[in-house]
C-alpha cells in the first residue's frame, strides 16, 4: 500500500473513531415545566351562591415534577378542606394534570367580583417558564334588585290583615340585608305605607321605631327581597312584651367554686290578659364573666326552640343549668344578663333581668398612688372593703413617692379606702371601687382633697343598731312588718344607711324601706342620738315556702368605714292546701299571682288526696330544708 492510501485509511479510521464517539455519547436530562390554570364554571354568580373555581395544574415538561408547593388564594370564604383538594399532588410525570374544584361562599355580601389567585412551583428549581406557574381568575357576583311595599298597621280587630283605618303612621321603618348589604329607612305616611325601589336581593331584619314604642309583631321581623320581583309586606305593630311580661333571675347560691355548675330560677310573670307564648331568653356575652344563655341547660329557653308559655295573669319558674365560665374565675363573679320575650333574637322591647354571684378562690393585688394635686401623700393608712358587708379585706400604708400596694385580695370588686381626713377630689366620697382579676395588673390612682376624719375599720363602733319583726308569725298573704332602731354613740352628727341584700330574705330596695333603702338618702341621727324606722314589705315566695322570714342587714356612717350588723328571724304560717291536678315536672312550675301554694304541692309528684295532716306537715318541713340554703335575691 502506498503512503497516500496509509495515510487516508488512517484519516478514515480516526475519523470514524470520532464520528462513533459522539453517537455514543449519553444525552441531556429532560426539564419539569409546570403550567397552572384557573376558570370558573360560570361567568356570573347569584348573591350567596356557591363559587367554584377549578384548578389545574400540568407538567408540560420532559421530566418529572416533585416537590410541588402551592400558593391559593381567594377574595371569599373558602375552607381549608377545599384548597387541599388542589394541593394534594406530590408528584406530575411528563404530560400528566391534576385538576379539582374548589368551592367557596361569600363572605363580604358587598363584593361585587370573585377572585382567586393561584401559584405553583417546584421545591428548590427553577421553572423554565415561570410566566405560566401563576393565574388569576375572576367571575362576577351578582347584584339583583327587587322593591318592597308595605302598611304598618295595628290590627285593632285581631284578623290578622290590614282593615281600612288600621294603618300606623309615624313608624320608623329601618332594615338591613340584602347583597350588597344595604339599610332602607322610611317613616309610614298617614295611612302607615312605605315604598322602596331598587332594593338588593337578599335577606332583610327590620325593626321600627318612633310612634309611642311600638314594635314589630314576633315573627315578622325577617323578609326575603328576590330578583325582578316586588315585596309586599303587612307588618302588624304590637306594644313592646316587657308592658306584660315582667323576668327575674337569681343564683341558686351565693357564691360558686371554679367550674362548678350553676343553677339559675328563671321567673316569668305575665301581668296581661292574653297567654304569651313562644318566650325565650337572650343573654349578653360581650363580658368574659358572663353566662352566654346559649348551652344545652339553657334549652327551653333557646331563641331557635319553642319557647315557654306563660298563661295571662300566671307566673312560670323555669331552671336553667351552666358551668362557671373561666373568665368568672378570673374575675370574682359570674353574672347573667338577660332579655326576655316572644319574637326569637330580636329583643325589642324585651323585659330584662339580671343577677349576679361571687366565685370563690381566685386572688389578686393592686396596687397605686395617693396624691393631694400633685404632692404625693406619705404614710397614709388605706383598707381594702368587702363593697358591700364592709368587711376589712387589707391595709396598707403609702411609701415615701405616695405608692402603695396591697396583695392577696379576693377577685372581684374591692373598696379602697384612705383613713384619716381625706375624700375623693372628684366624687367627694370615700370609696374608691376597684375591680380585682387574678393575673391583671390592677391599679387605683387616688386623688383626695381634705374631708372628713375617716377612722379605722377596727375601732370600736360608734353605732347601734337591733332589728325586730312586730310579730312572731306571720299569716301567709300578710306583708312583714319590722322596727329598726339605730343609735348613734360618738359626740357627733352621723348619717346611717343600710345593705340588707347578703343572706337574707328581705332586701332593702324597695321604697318600703324609706329613708333606709339601698343607695338612698339615709337616717339622720344627733349625737348620742336614737331613732326607730318602721319598715312593711312583702314577704318573697322562697320564704314563705320555707315558713320563715329572715331579715339580715349591715348599718353604718355614710361617711366611714365601720357597719354593724343586726338581724332577726319570724315564722310565716303555711296557706291552706286544695286539691290540685297539676302534673309534676322538673323544669317549669307554674304559679298565679295570688301566691297559692297548691301548684308547689303539685311541684313534689305529691297529691294533696290521701295525705294525712301529719304527711302535709313533713312535706312542708322537707320543702323547707331543701329550699333553706338558697338564696333569694343579689343586686346585680
Amino acid at each position: 500500500m502506498s503512503a497516500r492510501s496509509m495515510a487516508s485509511a488512517a484519516l478514515a479510521l480516526l475519523l470514524a473513531g470520532t464520528f462513533a464517539g459522539a453517537a455514543s455519547a449519553e444525552p441531556a436530562k429532560g426539564q419539569a415545566d409546570l403550567r397552572l390554570t384557573i376558570s370558573y364554571g360560570q361567568g356570573e354568580y347569584p348573591p350567596g351562591a356557591d363559587l367554584a373555581a377549578t384548578v389545574t395544574v400540568e407538567n408540560v415538561g420532559t421530566a418529572a415534577a416533585e416537590g410541588l408547593k402551592f400558593d391559593l388564594r381567594a377574595n371569599y370564604e373558602v375552607s381549608p378542606e377545599e384548597y387541599e383538594k388542589a394541593k394534594d399532588v406530590k408528584r406530575l410525570e411528563p404530560g400528566q394534570r391534576h385538576t379539582a374544584v374548589v368551592v367557596g361562599r361569600q363572605r363580604n355580601t358587598n363584593e361585587v367580583t370573585a377572585t382567586f389567585f393561584g401559584r405553583v412551583d417546584v421545591d428548590g428549581a427553577v421553572d423554565p417558564t415561570p410566566a405560566d406557574n401563576e393565574f388569576t381568575a375572576k367571575a362576577a357576583i351578582g347584584n339583583s334588585l327587587g322593591a318592597v311595599n308595605g302598611t304598618v298597621y295595628v290590627d285593632a280587630d285581631r284578623d290578622g290583615k290590614v282593615d281600612a283605618g288600621e294603618g300606623k303612621a309615624g313608624i320608623e321603618f329601618t332594615s338591613t340585608g340584602g347583597s350588597p348589604v344595604v339599610s332602607l329607612k322610611a317613616v309610614t305616611d298617614g295611612d302607615g305605607r312605605f315604598s322602596f325601589r331598587n332594593v338588593p336581593a337578599g335577606t332583610h331584619r327590620l325593626r321600627f321605631g318612633g310612634a309611642g314604642g311600638f314594635v314589630v309583631k314576633p315573627g315578622s321581623s325577617v323578609f326575603t327581597v328576590e330578583s325582578g320581583k316586588e315585596t309586599l309586606l303587612e307588618l302588624g305593630a304590637v306594644r313592646p312584651v316587657s308592658e306584660a311580661l315582667t323576668a327575674k333571675l337569681d343564683f341558686e347560691k351565693d357564691g360558686y367554686g371554679k367550674s362548678d355548675q350553676v343553677g339559675l330560677a328563671v321567673t316569668l310573670t305575665n301581668r296581661g290578659t292574653e297567654a304569651l307564648t313562644g318566650v325565650v331568653a337572650v343573654c349578653r356575652s360581650e363580658a368574659d364573666h358572663l353566662l352566654p344563655g346559649t348551652g344545652p341547660g339553657w334549652a327551653p329557653l333557646a331563641p331557635g326552640g319553642p319557647g315557654v308559655r306563660v298563661g295571662a295573669g300566671e307566673t312560670e319558674v323555669v331552671r336553667v343549668t351552666d358551668v362557671v365560665p373561666d373568665g368568672a374565675y378570673d374575675s370574682g363573679a359570674v353574672a347573667a344578663r338577660c332579655a326576655f320575650g316572644d319574637n326569637g333574637e330580636f329583643t325589642d322591647g324585651y323585659a330584662e333581668a339580671s343577677d349576679r354571684a361571687d366565685v370563690v378562690g381566685a386572688t389578686g393585688d393592686v396596687k397605686g398612688d395617693i396624691r393631694h394635686g400633685d404632692q404625693p401623700l406619705v404614710g397614709v393608712g388605706l383598707v381594702a372593703l368587702h363593697p358591700r358587708t364592709r368587711a376589712l379585706l387589707g391595709r396598707t400604708t403609702s411609701g415615701a413617692d405616695g405608692a402603695w400596694s396591697i396583695k392577696g385580695l379576693p377577685a372581684g370588686d374591692v373598696n379602697v379606702v384612705a383613713l384619716g381626713p381625706w375624700k375623693d377630689a372628684g366624687s367627694g366620697g370615700i370609696d374608691h371601687v376597684v375591680p380585682i382579676r387574678r393575673g391583671a395588673d390592677n391599679v387605683l390612682a387616688l386623688s383626695v382633697v381634705p374631708g372628713p376624719v375617716v377612722a379605722d375599720p377596727e375601732a370600736d363602733p360608734e353605732l347601734g343598731a337591733t332589728i325586730a319583726f312586730t310579730a312572731d308569725t306571720f299569716a301567709p298573704d300578710a306583708d312583714a312588718t319590722l322596727k329598726i332602731t339605730l343609735t348613734n354613740r360618738s359626740d357627733a352628727p352621723m348619717t346611717v344607711v343600710a345593705r340588707c341584700v347578703d343572706g337574707g330574705d328581705l332586701r332593702n330596695d324597695t321604697d318600703a324601706w324609706g329613708a333606709l333603702k339601698l343607695d338612698g338618702p339615709g337616717v339622720d341621727l344627733a349625737a348620742d342620738g336614737t331613732k326607730t324606722v318602721d319598715v312593711t314589705t312583702a314577704i318573697p315566695q322562697a320564704a314563705r315556702d320555707r315558713g320563715e322570714v329572715v331579715v339580715r342587714c349591715s348599718f353604718g356612717a355614710k361617711v366611714g368605714t365601720a357597719f354593724v350588723t343586726a338581724e332577726a328571724t319570724a315564722k310565716v304560717a303555711v296557706a291552706p292546701t286544695t286539691t290540685t291536678t297539676t302534673p309534676p315536672t322538673t323544669t317549669t312550675t307554674s304559679t298565679q299571682n295570688d301566691g297559692d301554694e297548691n301548684e308547689n304541692l303539685a311541684y313534689t309528684g305529691a297529691s294533696v288526696i290521701g295525705i294525712s295532716l301529719l304527711g302535709v306537715l313533713v312535706l312542708a318541713l322537707g320543702l323547707g330544708a331543701v329550699l333553706l340554703g338558697r338564696r333569694r335575691r343579689k343586686s346585680d
